[in-house]
């Protein structure tokens, strides 16, 4: 579980400075860490779709929103 808050951090810290591909990257990788875990993985979907949203990636980022239950 560690290391499922690491990568979510990470990824925060990749949008902050405007690397959303990154911020994607580390975000996928927490949600396939977050096996079982809902509220992590809703967590992850959430990065995930604003790292998408910031690459312009709209459709794939209300799918992710989807996935977190906004």
């Amino acid at each position: 579980r560690n290391h499922v808050g690491l990568q979510g951090s990470n990824g925060r810290v990749r949008l902050a400075q405007d690397e959303p591909k990154q911020a994607e990257s580390y975000a996928r990788k927490a949600l396939s860490l977050a096996t079982g875990d809902r509220r992590t993985q809703a967590g992850a979907n959430r990065l995930l779709a604003e790292a998408l949203r910031e690459q312009g990636r709209n459709a794939e980022a209300r799918s992710a929103e989807r996935a977190a239950g906004s």
